[in-house]
C-alpha cells in the first residue's frame, strides 16, 4: 500500500484528492490547520477507504516551527512516503499579513512552508513523487527570486502576493527536478478555478466565466493531481500540467536561473543550516 501525504487535505482540492486516493487503496495521511475541518475530513476519507481511518496531523503553515514539528513526526512514522501532495495554500488579508516568522503570510503558507516540508521529507521520498498545486495566477506574479518573502507583508496587494507565490510553486518544481530527479519526480499542476468564495474574489474568475473549461468543482480540480500521483502516469520531472496535459507557464516561472536563486533564498529563509 502506498503512503500519500496530502497537505491542505481538510477541504477543497486536497480533500477531494485524498478521498479519491483513499478509494483507490492508498494510505492517505491528512495535514490541515483547522481542527474541526480536519476531523470532518477524516470522516469523509474513512468512508472512502471502507472504514479505515486515515492518520491526520494538525499544522499551521503560518508557523514554521509547526511545519518542522509535523515534518519530524512524518519522518518517524513513515520511513517511505510514495507521494507528497504539496497543496496547502491561502490568501492572506492585507495589510498586516506578516507571519510570526516575519515573512509575508501568503508567500510563507503557499511556498516557504511547503518548500520546508518537502526538504524535511526528502530522504523518505526516494522513489516517490512530489506534486505541487500551482495556478494560472502565476501570470501576474512579480516575484524577486532572491527575496521571495519580504517581511511585514510588503506586497502591494493580496493578489500580487498570491500570484508571486504561485510563480514560486512552479519555480520550486523546476529546481526540485534539477536537484532530485530521477530519484524523486517533482511536478506541479493548475487545477482550474475551483468554485469557492476564494475564487469568486479572484481576478481570474471573470476570465473563467468566459472560458468555462477553466472553472471546476473540487473533484474535477483534483483529477490531474490524482492522475499525477498514479505510478502508471509517466510524468515529466519539472513539468506543469492542466487537464492531464503539459501546460505552458510564463518564462518567469520556468527560468532555471530564477529557479536556482529562489531555491537558495528559500533555503536561507527556512532551513536551519549549520
Amino acid at each position: 500500500m502506498r503512503v500519500v501525504v496530502v497537505t491542505g487535505g481538510s477541504s477543497g482540492i486536497g480533500l477531494a484528492a485524498a478521498t479519491a486516493l483513499a478509494r483507490n487503496g492508498d494510505e492517505v495521511v491528512l495535514l490541515g490547520s483547522h481542527p474541526g475541518r480536519l476531523a470532518k475530513a477524516v470522516e469523509q476519507v474513512t468512508d472512502a477507504a471502507g472504514g479505515v481511518a486515515p492518520a491526520s496531523f494538525r499544522a499551521d503553515f503560518a508557523h514554521l516551527d509547526e511545519v518542522r514539528a509535523v515534518g519530524d513526526k512524518l519522518v518517524a512514522a513513515y520511513p517511505r512516503i510514495d507521494v507528497l501532495v504539496n497543496n496547502a495554500g491561502g490568501l492572506a488579508p492585507y495589510p498586516g499579513a506578516a507571519t510570526a516568522d516575519g515573512y509575508d503570510r501568503t508567500m510563507q503558507v503557499n511556498h516557504l512552508a511547503g518548500f520546508l516540508l518537502a526538504n524535511l521529507l526528502r530522504p523518505n521520498l526516494a522513489g516517490g513523487r512530489l506534486i505541487t498545486t500551482a495556478s494560472l495566477a502565476e501570470v501576474w506574479g512579480w516575484l524577486d527570486p532572491e527575496r521571495p518573502a519580504p517581511p511585514g507583508g510588503r506586497y502591494r496587494s493580496r493578489w500580487l502576493a498570491y500570484g508571486a507565490s504561485k510563480q514560486a510553486n512552479i519555480l520550486f518544481t523546476v529546481e526540485a527536478a534539477r536537484r532530485w530527479a530521477p530519484e524523486v519526480t517533482p511536478t506541479c499542476f493548475f487545477p482550474g478555478l475551483v468554485r469557492s468564495r476564494f475564487v469568486r474574489r479572484s481576478p481570474l474568475f471573470a476570465l473563467g466565466s468566459l472560458i468555462p473549461v477553466l472553472v471546476a468543482s473540487p473533484k474535477r480540480g483534483a483529477d490531474t493531481l490524482v492522475w499525477l500521483a498514479d505510478p502508471a502516469t509517466r510524468a515529466r520531472p519539472g513539468a506543469y500540467y492542466f487537464l492531464r496535459r503539459e501546460f505552458a507557464a510564463t518564462p518567469r516561472a520556468t527560468n532555471p536561473d530564477r529557479a536556482r536563486l529562489l531555491w537558495e533564498a528559500s533555503a536561507a529563509a527556512v532551513l536551519r543550516l549549520g
